[in-house]
């Protein structure tokens, strides 16, 4: 993978105020990442349809599709993509639910410091994985 290339992140929230907020929050990485907001899982389906994305980070509830389902088709039509859910309630059915479809949980309010780093080791790791070989054992 050329490492030049821009990052593709998506952010899945049905609450447009998260977005806005993730925006200012990630201001200093649209250099480094390209990044699409979304308000449903159908519309982020529809994005990731057009345009490769790296990350998808998806709240988990959400009025017309649940994050763990939208996570799931993501998984089931894009397995290189990294998922990551986020919930400000994490009750213990949530977590259960995404255990094996999700490469990590995160609980919002998410530090943008933590979310920062969490992406940046994220892409250092499958660049790794690509370079050794072992990513295309695993998908």
């Amino acid at each position: 993978m050329n490492e030049a290339r821009k990052r593709h992140i998506i952010f899945v929230d049905d609450d447009e105020n998260v977005g806005q907020a993730l925006r200012r929050m990630l201001r200093p990485m649209r250099n480094q990442w390209e990044m699409a907001f979304s308000t449903s899982g159908q519309d982020a389906l529809e994005q990731m349809a057009h345009s490769p994305f790296d990350i998808i980070v998806s709240d988990m509830h959400m009025p017309t599709m649940h994050g763990a389902d939208l996570l799931a088709k993501v998984m089931e039509l894009y397995p290189e993509t990294i998922r990551f859910a986020l919930s400000g309630s994490p009750g213990s059915d949530t977590v259960i639910r995404t255990a094996a479809i999700v490469h990590q949980f995160l609980v919002n309010p998410v530090e943008p410091t933590l979310l920062l780093h969490i992406f940046t080791r994220a892409f250092a790791l499958r660049g790794q994985l690509e370079k050794s070989g072992v990513r295309n054992l695993l998908i």
